[in-house]
Order: structure tokens, then C-alpha cells, then sequence
């Protein structure tokens, strides 16, 4: 069987399209539509059924699609498991996390694993814990680093906790703000939020819920800078984890608390326990995971 043939069918499956999978491929639609011909007159099933301009799977494309990904992932294990062993430093490693942890804690570890690993291939992803944990469970990620998210195919290192702030504009009347702030305080703030999916927003989702508390959201972003851009202008109050980097000179910043307990997040480093995983992988755990601790520690 021709792996290319496999390659194609998923990127049309995923496509949902033959012709915007052609795009992507670079191919003619013709082309393309003539190799997964080609798969199908192989394995004695039709994949797609044609209607139109889009593409839908089968029942027997819908069963055989997670075959065709396994084998692939399988492929594509076998590659760098290759690599790994012909020289032990050279490969690819793709890790996800999201704005703020990228901002936070990635700087001195990748100029860290850089010197000791110069010939791998660093890929990095932004993205919300949702959507993290997905590419990781496609293979599409070695590692993630998300809220802690238990799992049978999951393994997982905690690196730590992160607290959730309050952050607000500072008022000449109030140059003292409260060390902790309990969330039923914010009912009539507007706030600034991230948008659902990140595990910051889940927890404060659920404290919400905790405290029967409706929320006022003035503003639901994937851009923690844009967040704290309008709350030092005073246009309301940003609700973002202590992994969060920014310059506390004119803001009001209090620890998220619901009845004296802070609202606070479980932090993991993610990776799928069924797919090869490189060593120098694990490498960037460790020293990802040992700067977590102490950044968080001085949180």
C-alpha cells in the first residue's frame, strides 16, 4: 500500500473537501481524486460519497479513518525513532502552550535546549487547553503544557499551581489594594476574560458557578495583552493566571479568592503515552518543569 494514498484520504477527510484538499496537497483535483480511486479500488470500499463540491466519509471511510491516522502516526514514529538512534541529537520536537506559559516560561528553556540540542527542530503551538490536548492525542504535538488533564492515553508531569488575579487599574483613592479579593466582589465589575477553553477561564467559570455569581464579560479574548491593555485604561477588571508576565506599575492586582480559598489552576506537562516519544523530549520536561517550579514559587 502506497502511504501517500493513506496521506491523502486523511487530508480529505479532514478537508471535508477533495478540492480544498488538492489546494492543500498542491495537487490537481483530478490527481487527487485518481489516487484515492486508487485506495479504494485496493481496499474494496468506497471512502467518499460525492455530492456537489464537498466530500463526505462513508460508513466505511468514518470506520477506516482512525486506522489510516494510526498507521501513519505509526510511520511517522518509526521515522524519528530513526533518527533518534542513528545520532541520539537530532529530530523534531513540537510543543504546545498556551500565550501566557509561551511567554512566561518558554524563553529560557528553548535557548537552554537550543545548546544542548542545536541539531533538533523546535515547532511550538499556541493555542487554549482544548485544543492542545487534541493535537496531542492526533500526534500532531509531542508535548503540551495545559491545566492538568487526566487521562487513560495521557501521561503527565505537574509542574505546579497558578493562581487567578484580578487586575485593574489602579485608583489614587485606593493605593493599597486588597492582597485577595473574593469573586462575589466583581458582580458589578465589567471583566475582562479569555475566552473559554483556557483552563484559567474554566476555573474562574467555576467559582462563578460556586458563588451563583452572573458575570458581567465586557470582553472575551486569546490575547491576555489585549486583556491588560484595557484594564490599565480602566475600561475593567482582567481575570489571568499568575503565569502571566506583565509590568504591575499603575494596575491594582489582587489573588482570585471564593470564601478565603484562592481560585487557582493545576498545571501539567502533557504528552501521548502510546506514541514514541524522543529522548530529548523528556529532556525538555525536565528542564521545562524544574524553571516551572521556581518562576512559580516566586509567583
Amino acid at each position: 500500500m502506497d502511504l501517500r494514498h493513506l496521506r491523502y484520504f486523511l487530508q480529505a477527510a479532514e478537508s471535508k473537501s477533495v478540492l480544498g484538499a488538492a489546494r492543500q496537497l498542491r495537487l490537481s483535483q483530478p490527481a487527487l481524486s485518481r489516487q484515492i480511486h486508487d485506495l479504494e479500488g485496493e481496499l474494496g470500499v468506497d471512502l467518499f460519497e460525492r455530492a456537489g463540491r464537498g466530500s463526505a466519509l462513508t460508513g466505511a471511510g468514518e470506520d477506516l479513518l482512525p486506522f489510516a491516522r494510526r498507521v501513519l502516526n505509526e510511520v511517522d514514529a518509526l521515522r524519528e525513532r530513526a533518527l533518534a538512534l542513528r545520532d541520539g541529537s537530532v529530530g523534531v520536537l513540537s510543543a504546545g502552550a498556551t500565550p501566557q506559559t509561551l511567554q512566561r516560561l518558554f524563553p529560557a528553556v528553548l535557548r537552554r535546549f537550543r545548546e544542548a540540542f542545536p541539531r533538533v527542530e523546535l515547532h511550538l503551538t499556541e493555542g487554549h487547553a482544548g485544543t492542545l490536548l487534541a493535537l496531542v492525542n492526533r500526534g500532531e504535538l509531542h508535548i503540551a503544557v495545559t491545566p492538568y488533564r487526566p487521562g487513560l492515553d495521557l501521561g503527565a508531569h505537574r509542574i505546579g499551581r497558578a493562581r487567578l488575579l484580578v487586575i485593574s487599574r489602579a485608583q489614587r483613592s485606593n493605593p493599597k489594594p486588597p492582597t485577595a479579593l473574593d469573586i462575589r466582589a466583581l458582580a458589578e465589575r465589567p471583566l475582562l476574560l479569555l475566552q473559554r477553553g483556557y483552563g484559567s477561564r474554566d476555573a474562574f467559570d467555576a467559582a462563578c458557578h460556586g458563588a451563583r455569581l452572573k458575570a458581567r464579560v465586557l470582553l472575551e479574548s486569546n490575547s491576555p495583552s489585549t486583556l491588560l491593555a484595557l484594564a490599565r485604561s480602566g475600561e475593567g477588571s482582567a481575570v489571568l493566571p499568575t503565569t502571566t508576565s506583565f509590568r504591575r506599575a499603575g494596575l491594582s492586582v489582587s489573588e482570585l479568592t471564593l470564601d478565603g480559598v484562592p481560585v487557582e489552576i493545576d498545571l501539567a506537562i502533557h504528552w501521548h503515552r502510546q506514541r514514541y516519544l524522543p529522548p530529548y523530549a523528556q529532556h525538555f520536561i525536565d528542564e521545562l518543569a524544574a524553571l516551572a517550579q521556581v518562576a512559580f514559587a516566586e509567583s
